[in-house]
């Protein structure tokens, strides 16, 4: 791959990676004002429902962005490999070293997410916050 390609493919892996966290983000938030507002009102169907739906998505969203986030890592790897075959990538703002780093903690955190949104949505089931 030359480097303008190699360039292009990294710029479209992280615009995914960063679309597939920000939809998450929305279905998080919307959890976490479904379970404020609502929480306490739902009947255990409604909440098994809402719980499944969201345990559904979250987990779509989180293996999307685990492998997109795989190919961003391969993506810089490959800029290393150019870099040592002597092309000028000094303009670049990655490093390797964010290829074995990066993929475990963006997927480490949109779990550490899921649990969060989890445990505040049975949370405010019990009782009502700030009341």
């Amino acid at each position: 791959m030359s480097e303008y390609e190699v360039a292009t493919l990294l710029n479209e892996l992280f615009n995914s990676v960063l679309n597939s966290i920000e939809t998450f983000m929305t279905a998080l938030f919307a959890m976490l004002i479904t379970g404020y507002l609502v929480g306490p009102k739902l009947t255990r169907g409604m909440t098994i429902t809402v719980v499944g739906l969201f345990t559904g998505f979250s987990a779509l969203a989180i293996f999307m962005t685990a492998a997109a986030s795989r190919r961003v890592a391969g993506i810089i790897l490959e800029f290393d490999r150019l870099a040592a075959e002597g092309l000028d990538l000094s303009w670049i703002f990655v490093l390797p070293v964010t290829a074995r780093i990066v993929p475990g903690a963006f997927t480490s955190l949109l779990v550490a997410a899921y649990l969060a949104t989890l445990l505040f949505f049975f949370h405010s089931r019990r009782r009502s916050i700030g009341r």
